[in-house]
């Protein structure tokens, strides 16, 4: 029986819902799942004057609204020519004073500096663990979802924003055409792709109690061949969906 359970475990929660490489993202196998109140955490560290950080909270923002709303984000430039003057004014929003609802995500986000790189919010204790283990350097923006896939630096090229304003940018991503929103795009699929699989992880956790029950008791009032036929048509189906 603990056999069993243990090849349904594997087929259904490893194999069936890890998401191998995608967009820049990596994956660690040794992690568990990050939730808080049975929601998935995402974890995002970046600064206000950051170029990458501004181009990738446009696909962040994107991406989350598949499983939630915002609220009072406010349009923001990265650092001036005078602080960044390979990518200077980089328009993006800022998730300071920012709120995000949702019944599947919580979304924890920490801008460490402002525009002039002053010194702006602190991390809390999950946003250090994780920079900690998997970003010492802090080479932001740093993004994790779930605890289990991490991305060091933004999956949207701000060499695409440079000169526009904030309006320009909104005016391309609603065309729903052209390099920005392709670039921005893809990298809000890939996110949103990543947070269904791990939402599915989690409603397997959820129901894996009332699973092992159900087996418990059925196999144990079968003969052994009708437990071998039992397990031998449970793995055939489960293999199946794979």
């Amino acid at each position: 029986m603990i056999i069993l359970i243990g090849v349904i475990l594997y087929v259904l929660i490893g194999r069936n819902n890890q998401v191998s490489l995608v967009q820049g993202f990596r994956y660690d196998s040794n992690a568990s799942l990050l939730v808080e109140n049975g929601k998935i955490v995402v974890v995002y560290v970046g600064a206000e004057w950051c170029p990458y950080c501004a181009a990738e909270r446009w696909a962040l923002v994107d991406a989350l609204l598949n499983f939630g709303s915002w609220s009072n984000l406010q349009p923001i430039y990265s650092a001036p020519a005078s602080i960044e003057p390979q990518l200077p004014n980089i328009p993006s929003v800022t998730f300071i004073n920012a709120s995000y609802h949702s019944d599947y995500v919580i979304f924890m986000p920490v801008e460490l500096q402002d525009r002039y790189m002053r010194p702006l919010q602190q991390m809390n204790q999950i946003q250090s663990e994780l920079i900690n283990k998997y970003d010492p350097q802090i080479s932001i923006p740093f993004i994790s979802i779930g605890g289990l896939y991490y991305r060091i630096g933004s999956g949207v090229d701000p060499t695409l924003l440079k000169g526009l304003t904030v309006e320009q940018v909104q005016k391309a991503l609603a065309s729903k055409n052209g390099p920005i929103y392709q670039a921005v795009h893809e990298e809000s699929q890939a996110i949103v792709k990543i947070i269904n699989s791990l939402l599915e992880k989690r409603s397997m956790f959820l129901y894996l109690p009332y699973l092992i029950d159900v087996l418990q008791v059925s196999v144990s009032e079968l003969s052994g061949q009708e437990r071998m036929f039992f397990v031998s048509k449970l793995l055939k189906n489960l293999i199946g969906v794979i």
